[in-house]
């Protein structure tokens, strides 16, 4: 059985045995958890596949780390060390576990016998904390032998102690200012300096700002420094020390630095890839501790660390920064716009399922935003930061709909060279989205519902079980009822589909959210620099029409009246044909339903293309004339009689 020992970190000395299948990370629910919030909630897997252990990153944020390099999947080999936070394991397939006897290590025995034990395959594992007491006692010796005292050996061991807390900071701390701060904390402890401060460089490369400002014995935002010494770093590229500032001669007629009687300076570039990023400076005011060449080559290591570290930190800023600019952006495109009854009751409904893992059944006609509402039901619950995975069942043959969902093993069937993972292992810990499942094959249904019930399954010409935890939402434009009737769909697998369903109304059963959503897709899709606006004839059309593409179809028709019109103002020979026939066919079916004399039908008729034609003609009569092929005078007593304005 293998077996994972912590060599380093808290719980050091513990053992874990590894069987078959194990997850590691933060979550309770993990096998091996870990207490790091720099560890993802379930941050790797462990498979045996034959004889072999493998590790596999589960979507972990900080990406998996095994031997000091990051990969997604390894094949584990005696003495693999892996690191999550700040946790180290050792991977033995079989080692029995002691204490060190004098370095606090780990020891690591391999057989199970007596014999492997006294036959000196022994493999001393020793952590960070480790190897500062090796060196500790190592420097004691060496006092002895040069007669060193206590206190040298003492400020070797608080000197050791500062490097490994710069190398901690700068290889864990992604915040830019708290990078920042922490570094010239330790800066100051190490040098035992009165002040230190980073500058970093400005965006155009002009000048210097404060980044982090620290003093030793008080608290302090402002620090006056010496802008000859900012200067020279800056240009050279190279540190600067002067062991006494005050007759240094290139520093002799700073004002600051006479002021502040400042009588020890350090001041070291922060270069990444040969770019400035700022300066590291420290300094102090007592003559008794003057820096000295040995604190210069400290503190440029110490830059040199810093430097790396503070890019990394705004790569990360920047990618999470733009990641939230993307997750706001799919948002908005996935927001469920509308007011009326019907959707407020959808929203509802989603923010309750969303709540819990159940599955949800979306139904309604082509168009409707089945899709965006699975999406909206993902982005509120708590597997927001995970995959969400859609499947369009009739866009994937009956043949391949089973590999596609739960993948294939090399050589299961004819082109399959390599082992593909299917859309459940991707989903895993997010969601599924199964689009038209009303068109899924009798035997792929029957392979879901096994997934559904214990969420387990085989991949194509495989015999491995493999466990997933997924949440799934399945949406579909048939009715599913008639289709269980029929035995066209399995009636066991409709019941656990239909945990919470869900039903989008038809566009043309909520009329009034026909303007709002005209409106959403105006701004979304109108340039900043050409606003439009709809003209309220143009308006009526649609709000007449009976939109049998329902959203997608309003759309459609607004991204193109956006790109067509060259002017501000939308009107109703900008809009496609069919829809202005279908509209006015609708108004004058409106008029016939009211029960109205054939006069009053024919002048409402009359009226409303008078009007129309106005509207085309940009109230010139003369054009309107032309377009209704009437005479200036017959306009003019129609205006009259309708009463008009023009």
């Amino acid at each position: 059985m293998a077996k994972l020992a912590i060599v380093q970190g808290p719980g050091k000395g513990s053992l874990f045995e590894i069987e078959h299948e194990a997850t590691i990370g933060r979550s309770r629910a993990c096998t091996i958890q870990v207490d790091d919030k720099n560890v993802s909630r379930t941050h790797a897997k462990f498979e045996l596949r034959d004889t072999t252990m493998y590790l596999r990153d589960a979507g972990s944020r900080n990406g998996l780390l095994v031997n000091g390099q990051t990969c997604t999947e390894k094949k584990l080999e005696s003495g693999d060390r892996l690191q999550l936070g700040s946790t180290v394991f050792v991977y033995e397939p079989d080692f029995e576990i002691f204490p060190g006897e004098d370095s606090g290590g780990v020891i690591l025995v391999r057989g199970d016998s007596e014999e492997g034990r006294t036959s000196g395959e022994v493999t001393a594992m020793l952590d960070v904390e480790a190897i500062i007491r090796e060196a500790e006692k190592a420097t004691v010796e060496t006092s002895k032998v040069k007669k060193m005292d206590v206190n040298e050996a003492a400020e070797a061991h608080r000197r050791l102690r500062a490097i490994y807390e710069v190398t901690r900071a700068t290889t864990t701390i992604l915040d830019e200012p708290v990078l920042l701060g922490r570094v010239v904390d330790v800066v100051i402890e190490l040098l035992k300096a009165e002040r230190g401060a980073i500058f970093l460089c400005t965006e155009d490369g002009s000048g210097l700002h404060p980044g982090a400002v620290r003093y030793r014995d008080r608290r302090g935002s402002d620090i006056t420094v010496s802008k000859s010494v900012l200067e020279q770093v800056v240009r050279d590229r190279r540190a600067v020390l002067t062991g006494d500032a005050s007759t240094d001669t290139r520093f002799m007629s700073s004002r600051s630095i006479r002021l502040d009687r400042v009588k020890s300076i350090l001041c070291a570039p922060l270069l990444s890839r040969e770019r400035l990023l700022g300066v590291l400076y420290v300094d102090t005011q007592n003559a008794m501790n003057c820096f000295t060449e040995e604190d210069l080559a400290l503190l440029v290591n110490i830059s040199g660390q810093a430097a790396v570290a503070l890019e990394n930190a705004r790569q990360y800023g920047a990618a999470r920064d733009e990641a939230n600019v993307l997750r706001k952006r799919v948002q908005e495109e996935m927001a469920i716009v509308g007011d009326s009854p019907a959707i407020r009751d959808v929203l509802r409904r989603v923010e309750k399922v969303a709540d819990s893992d159940a599955t949800a059944l979306v139904t309604g006609e082509t168009g409707t935003g089945k899709e965006m509402v699975a999406h909206a039901i993902h982005l509120a619950s708590r597997r927001r930061a995970r995959p969400f995975i859609p499947v369009d069942c009739t866009a994937i043959s009956e043949n391949l709909l089973e590999s596609e969902l739960f993948g294939h093993e090399k050589g299961a069937f004819t082109g399959a060279d390599r082992m593909k993972p299917g859309k459940f292992e991707l989903a895993d810990h997010g969601t599924l989205f199964l689009d038209e499942i009303g068109d899924m094959d009798q035997g792929t249904q029957q392979k879901l519902l096994r997934v559904l019930e214990e969420r387990t399954f085989t991949r194509v010409g495989g015999v491995k079980l493999i466990k997933v935890d997924v949440r799934i939402i399945a949406a579909t434009n048939r009715n599913l009822e008639e289709l269980v009737s029929q035995g066209k769909f399995r009636e066991d697998l409709y019941y656990r589909l239909a945990v919470v369903p869900i039903h989008l109304p038809p566009l043309r059963d909520r009329r009034m959210d026909v303007q709002i959503l005209v409106n959403h897709f105006l701004r979304r899709f109108q340039k900043a620099s050409h606003p439009m606006k709809l003209a309220e004839e143009a308006m009526k059309v649609l709000m007449n029409y009976a939109w049998p593409g329902n959203v997608r179809e309003l759309r459609n028709v607004m991204e193109r009246a956006t790109v067509l019109c060259e002017k501000p103002m939308i009107d109703v020979e900008d809009l496609p044909p069919k829809i202005v026939g279908t509209g006015m066919a609708a108004e004058v079916t409106n008029f016939i339903d009211k029960d109205l004399p054939l006069a009053e039908i024919v002048a409402e008729v009359e009226r409303t293309c008078i009007q129309r034609a106005f509207a085309k003609a940009k109230g010139k009569k003369i054009e309107a004339a032309r377009i209704l092929q009437i005479s200036r005078p017959t306009l003019d007593k129609k205006i009259k009689d309708y009463g008009i304005e023009v």
